[in-house]
């Protein structure tokens, strides 16, 4: 990590003033296979309070027993997501990001991998109790509507940022923060806009934070009489490119 004092510090100081408050600039790099397990320990924790993935299991009990199960699965989706997305880091895993490029067809070996990832997905899905099928289900269709109205066929030349995720240890230090403006300077190069879902609150101040904006939103859980909770408020959130400053200058 690279450290940065409050001022420039001047060629030949020998002596660092211990009253000077120092920041830490993460440096974020590609995430590697080797990055992976704790990658996927790291969304585990991220997202076991997740308001949508509580609404679907209906607060089921997040157990030892649970969360390894889940973290065996997320490492096999996050080693699929890796061949075929933008997969960046901070920390060897400790935070993690992925971004779906559109126009992105694969190499010969993705497609026997896509296909493999279906069937294990069609496993899945024979598990999975009826009331989280018929929620997951809610879900997405809620969500493909609010998608074609608010974004339409727009959203074939948008990124798509698929997880970011920052374990609780780690995060407040700007983690997220730094591997969303890499993905935004992506944008920014290729001319793209971005678009994302948030899920909480706190989640749409920080990417409003970072330049995004709520077009849409859908509502879980509000005509669901199994559901004694709060509706769950999922928003669709874009940034639009930012113009890139060529550094030229014109004359008259």
């Amino acid at each position: 990590m690279q450290l940065h004092g409050p001022d420039e510090m001047h060629a030949g100081d020998s002596t660092i003033d211990p009253d000077v408050e120092f920041l830490i600039s993460p440096i974020v790099t590609p995430l590697r296979y080797a990055h992976l397990k704790k990658a996927s320990l790291t969304w585990v924790d991220a997202f076991e309070k997740d308001p949508v993935l509580r609404y679907i299991d209906n607060n089921r009990k997040q157990t030892p027993k649970v969360k390894e199960t889940t973290q065996i699965v997320m490492f096999c989706v996050l080693a699929y997501w890796k061949r075929r997305k933008v997969a960046l880091t901070v920390d060897a895993g400790a935070s993690v990001i992925f971004c779906t490029v559109p126009d992105n067809p694969g190499a010969p070996i993705d497609h026997c991998i896509d296909w493999v990832a279906k069937c294990i997905g069609k496993i899945f899905q024979l598990l999975t109790r009826d009331e989280e099928k018929k929620r997951a289900a809610e879900f997405e269709t809620k969500m493909k509507n609010a998608i074609s109205r608010s974004l339409g066929d727009q959203i074939k030349q948008m990124l798509y940022i698929d997880t970011l995720a920052t374990e609780p240890a780690s995060q407040g230090w700007g983690y997220g923060g730094a591997l969303l403006e890499s993905v935004g300077a992506l944008g920014d190069m290729t001319n793209r806009a971005i678009w994302l879902k948030s899920t909480n609150e706190k989640n749409t101040s920080f990417y409003s934070f970072h330049g995004y904006k709520v077009v849409d939103a859908v509502v879980l859980g509000d005509d669901n009489p199994d559901w004694h909770n709060a509706p769950v408020v999922v928003k669709i959130m874009v940034r639009e490119p930012r113009p890139q400053n060529t550094g030229g200058n014109t004359t008259a």
